[in-house]
């Protein structure tokens, strides 16, 4: 199961991913703790959420909480400062949490034949050190990770049907089902009528591999995006050249400052690819808002350059 493929209802993957892991957290609480449960709660994060997304209260006053970490690509130091954060704020907040469950919607990197030494520079290294740290300062708490394998497994726990179906059937057309209803009518009433040969992709065609983010249609997205990167870095080096060439004009301090935003802006379509290549239909917000930002920094940038032009000819 690929938590990429999670139903959004047209919200965010993380508040979609949010909502998943406090279902199953809910069925995992009352499943758990039966008669022992006081309490239960999920919290809005609008105004913050104290370092839970649910929690529950025991009739002893102890607290279990979770919060959901949508970090589907990488745990990196930024990613545990993240959840370090999180859980500082909820211990902060809640004196009684005693069981913090941490949601995560893959499974960890660690050691391989290559790297051996290094554990620490792993996933699995750097939350097993955290969960050290978390230790040390907190000895009455329990940190419990819930990664891909364990949030599959709670999947398949019976009466937890209905939360598979919900987040992760496919009512919409997907790739492979339109491949299997192709094939079942060719074997048929098509036997006669479809002759591979003369089979032209259409418009219709490519709008539906567009829609349905088909391998296919990704690499198309990356291939436009790298051969933006290629102009980009096309523009960067000949803006280099000419101010190695000419130097001392108010001109090129305007030049660098442009290279230096087209650099910046490597970055965001770099990290856009990566989102593509791991599937991701939905950039999410704070990336698309970046993006949105440079397009009007390039467009000034533009007029700059115009100006630019104007003083060169005047040169």
């Amino acid at each position: 199961m690929n938590f990429i493929q999670i139903n959004t209802y047209n919200d965010s993957y993380e508040r979609a991913f949010e909502a998943l892991c406090n279902q199953l957290f809910e069925r995992w609480i009352r499943k758990k703790y039966k008669n022992e449960l006081q309490y239960f709660s999920t919290i809005r994060g609008d105004g913050g959420d104290g370092g839970v997304e649910a929690y529950a209260v025991l009739k002893n006053g102890e607290i279990v909480g979770i919060q959901s970490k949508w970090f589907p690509l990488k745990i990196e130091h930024s990613q545990i400062k993240q959840i370090r954060k999180s859980i500082l704020t909820a211990k902060k907040v809640r004196p009684k949490l005693k069981t913090y469950i941490v949601c995560l919607p893959k499974d960890l990197t660690s050691l391989t034949a290559k790297n051996t030494k290094d554990k620490n520079n792993t996933e699995e290294g750097r939350l097993n050190s955290l969960n050290q740290e978390i230790t040390a300062q907190y000895p009455d708490l329990k940190l419990i990770f819930w990664k891909q394998n364990e949030l599959i497994k709670e999947l398949q726990e019976s009466g937890n049907e209905g939360i598979r179906r919900f987040w992760f059937d496919k009512s919409e057309l997907s790739q492979e089902s339109l491949s299997r209803k192709f094939e079942i009518q060719k074997a048929g009433w098509l036997t006669e009528r479809y002759i591979p040969k003369l089979h032209i992709s259409g418009n219709e065609e490519q709008a539906i591999e567009k829609a349905l983010f088909t391998d296919k249609a990704r690499q198309e997205y990356i291939n436009s995006v790298e051969e933006d990167l290629k102009k980009i870095n096309l523009v960067i080096s000949l803006i280099i050249a000419f101010n190695n060439k000419v130097s001392g004009y108010p001109i090129n301090k305007e030049l660098a400052k442009i290279a230096d935003n087209l650099e910046k802006f490597k970055v965001i379509l770099s990290s856009i690819i990566k989102f593509i290549k791991a599937g991701i239909y939905e950039i999410p917000n704070s990336q698309l808002e970046e993006v949105y930002l440079w397009d009007a920094k390039l467009d000034l940038e533009r007029e700059n350059y115009g100006n630019v032009n104007r003083n060169l000819q005047l040169c």
